[in-house]
């Protein structure tokens, strides 16, 4: 190993075994505290940096002939910067870290940094069981429990740095995995290409684990790339502990193992002669990484919530045996992160690439890879072309592309690679996951670099036809540069105006957009403030009390209210409404415009963002929220977060509803119900307050179903987790009670008369309601009859 990777690989360890031992002390009952994580990451933190740095003897020795040319270890400076593509580099990580520094702590957070951030604070303080209910690795949760205990206090800028400094280790791990490869230029274009897309900059600017996982899947290809050139056997122990790390991030770590794994075999095939004696490391570093997982997955398989894991992972893959066509869909995604004209580059260089591998095969090949890719174009362009029944056979042209290119002759084993950790979650997520989304940020890695091989081809092609062309291309490069870095800076840094909350107002004529109405699942990571900070201060010095509603999401609220009583219903003390919510949640306005008035004006840049109606009168106070968001001045602590700021729910009585006991799938059951049908009319709602009690743990988050449905057609519809989203039934307690109230809307069309008005609940991830059982616990039905609704003229 040479300076640069001995550093950049002991940094990335630092990132596994500083959670790794976080995770294992949160699970000693109490909370964790500051001296036990002292203590613990004090004696381990050295380790990652002291591994790799042990030389052996006969080091310069140890490489056989693999067919693959050995990168020198000590490159002076001059040729480390210019003929190695050091420079690349550093243009990388300056203008990486401008993009992902600037601005860092404007935004507050948002929805899944939010819920982290409380769950974070409720394993701190002693409820490890949250890392079962995560739905992901506990990785993320890990790193943010670290530096908040250590630190004592947290606020955005903090807790998002660590997650910036793995993405910026991930630029460094691109760079390093192309020059291991055989292509030190293109590994420098490829972390200067990642370092301006939208992806990645977003994803290094929140709390989340889409940075880990690209920085360590990232340095475990590394490690074996390097193992694979010179036989080092511990660098496939540092690499199984690398991708361990990643994996206990979030599943989507796997999806460059598969290179990792093929470059090993590669190896072993080389040792033929002594074989025996190669794998032993292989078998070690398989062992460690084994253990390494375990840490987490053997307690979680032993939780009672993979049921609730698998169901979730199971609704994002989808049911469907016919493959799906994400082109559509995930350009116009990945148009919202990057600008058109580097997407655009990129794929032109990818296919450069592609037809000089086929082109190995023959003249004929390289034309037939050509064709390939226009039909793929099809797929995006017309995807009804590719469609028969409900077969979408749009994946045909890429299949064929990728094992085409895979098979290519003439290609290094370390080059292979390389396309596998491409095609593998290309293929994946663009044609057999039926909810994607940003996942598809797992392709661009690889991408990138052989985008820069591609981009390296058409500069030797051109070079070699015309000096002016050529200078033509490279300008023409750098314009793209440009225009993908100032993109970068318009969307995510720059909040002046907030790009995505204010589209299509923000759009700039020189960035064309192939959509009028930006998507609205998949993004993250765009500036937005509202202000929120300066409710949480409220509720820190005592001067904002009782339960509350608000239009924001409960995900972003349970923190910045401390988790105060947040109630959807009945005698609300004050609500909270912020301008620009991105995933709106609906509330009873005409209540509010009725009831209260406004008590706080919380302004952004001199603009209204936040606004607090109490019941009492007088005139708002107007805060300015800048004084309430500094980077320096972390105030927030654990236990601040982890237990709720407010008294508990009003008192449920029995005898305000109405009895109708049924049970649902042994889980839970209805005690009773209200309705009010006082505006049951057509264009009006019929609100109906359901009394749930649950019977046991609950480790799935199911949804209500409320269906005013009179046989053919569905004359009204309300679904929804318990009380507004608030109180998922993963965290109800057996013999609790839960008053859920909703208003279901009535179909303008609706004829006079009575509807059915049926309930229930279903997981949202496979669509499978619960059964409503019998006194024997025989299933009878999948729904509640509560009665019929009278719709009035």
């Amino acid at each position: 190993l040479d300076r640069v990777e001995r550093w950049v690989i002991g940094l990335g360890l630092s990132f596994v075994i500083v959670p790794i031992a976080t995770l294992l002390l949160a699970y000693l009952p109490g909370p964790l505290t500051r001296v036990q994580l002292l203590c613990t990451v004090t004696g381990l933190t050295g380790l990652p940096l002291l591994w790799p740095t042990r030389r052996h003897a006969s080091e310069k020795s140890a490489a056989l002939a693999t067919g693959d040319e050995l990168v020198l270890t000590s490159p002076s400076r001059r040729r480390w910067l210019w003929r190695n593509g050091g420079a690349w580099l550093l243009a990388a990580l300056l203008i990486g870290s401008v993009l992902r520094l600037a601005n860092l702590n404007y935004s507050q957070f948002q929805g899944d940094e939010a819920t982290v951030m409380v769950r974070a604070a409720r394993v701190l303080e002693g409820d490890s069981q949250i890392l079962f209910q995560h739905t992901k690795g506990p990785a993320e949760l890990a790193v943010v429990m670290a530096t908040w205990r250590l630190a004592g206090a947290t606020n955005e800028w903090m807790a998002r740095l660590p997650f910036t400094w793995a993405g910026m280790l991930g630029l460094a791990g691109v760079f390093l995995c192309g020059q291991r490869s055989g292509y030190p230029q293109a590994g420098g274009i490829a972390a200067l290409l990642l370092a301006v897309n939208g992806y990645f900059v977003a994803f290094a600017r929140i709390v989340q684990y889409q940075s880990l996982v690209f920085a360590l899947s990232t340095l475990g290809l590394l490690c074996l790339l390097i193992y694979h050139s010179r036989g080092h056997g511990r660098l496939v122990g540092a690499g199984a502990l690398l991708f361990a790390g990643g994996f206990l991030g979030h599943y989507d770590a796997a999806l460059a193992l598969p290179a990792g794994l093929f470059l090993i075999a590669s190896r072993l095939a080389a040792e033929r002669r002594r074989f025996g004696r190669a794998l032993l490391p292989v078998l070690g570093g398989g062992l460690v990484g084994a253990v390494s997982i375990g840490t987490f997955y053997v307690p979680f398989l032993l939780s009672p919530y993979v049921a609730f894991t698998f169901s979730y992972l199971s609704g994002r893959m989808g049911s469907s045996q016919h493959g799906y066509n994400n082109l559509g869909s995930l350009f116009n995604l990945s148009a919202v992160y990057n600008p058109v004209v580097l997407l655009a580059g990129t794929t032109l260089a990818l296919a450069a690439y592609v037809a000089l591998a086929w082109s190995k095969w023959g003249r004929v090949a390289a034309v037939a890879s050509v064709l390939l890719f226009t039909a793929l174009l099809t797929g995006l362009l017309w995807p009804e072309l590719w469609q028969a029944g409900q077969q979408d056979w749009a994946w045909v042209p890429a299949v064929l592309l990728a094992v085409g290119t895979l098979l290519a002759p003439g290609m290094t084993a370390r080059t292979r690679a390389l396309w596998i950790w491409f095609s593998v979650p290309a293929t994946l997520y663009l044609f057999f996951v039926a909810r994607p989304w940003t996942h598809i940020h797992t392709a661009f890695p690889a991408w990138s670099v052989l985008s820069g091989v591609g981009v390296l081809v058409i500069g030797q092609w051109l070079a070699r036809r015309s000096g002016p062309a050529m200078r033509a291309a490279s300008a023409l490069g750098a314009a793209v540069l440009v225009l993908s870095t100032t993109y970068a800076s318009m969307v995510f840094v720059d909040h002046t105006p907030e790009y995505q909350r204010t589209f299509p107002q923000s759009r700039r004529p020189l960035f064309w957009t192939p959509y009028d109405r930006m998507p609205t699942i998949g993004l993250f990571g765009f500036p937005y403030q509202a202000g929120w900070n300066v409710i949480g201060d409220m509720i820190d010095r005592g001067e904002l009390t009782g339960s509350y509603n608000s239009n924001e999401e409960p995900a972003i609220t349970d923190y910045y209210t401390r988790q105060a009583l947040r109630l959807g219903h009945g005698e609300i003390d004050a609500y909270i409404l912020a301008e620009d919510v991105q995933d709106e949640v609906n509330i009873h306005w005409e209540q509010v415009r009725t009831g209260y008035q406004p008590a706080l004006i919380v302004t952004v840049s001199g603009q209204p963002k936040l606004t607090l109606y109490q019941r009492s009168g007088g005139s708002p106070l107007t805060v300015a929220a800048e004084g309430y968001s500094r980077p320096f001045a972390p105030s927030v602590t654990p236990d601040q977060v982890s237990r709720p700021a407010f008294q508990e729910p009003p008192e449920i009585r029995l005898e305000d509803y109405t009895p109708h006991r049924a049970v649902l799938g042994g889980s839970v059951q209805l005690l009773g119900y209200r309705i009010d049908t006082g505006r049951a009319v057509p264009g009006g709602y019929v609100e109906v307050t359901l009394l749930w009690q649950g019977l046991e743990p609950m480790s799935v988050d199911y949804h209500v179903f409320n269906h005013l449905y009179d046989g053919d057609s569905m004359r009204g519809q309300l679904d929804g987790q318990p009380m507004s989203g608030t109180y998922p039934t993963s965290r109800w307690e057996p013999g609790g009670l839960v008053a859920d109230t909703y208003r279901i809307p009535i179909d303008e069309r609706t004829p006079p008369g009575p509807v059915p008005l049926l309930v229930g609940m279903y997981d949202y991830w496979t669509m499978q309601r619960l059964s409503v059982l019998d006194e024997n616990g025989a299933a009878v039905s999948d729904s509640i009859h509560l009665g019929d609704v009278v719709v009035r003229r």
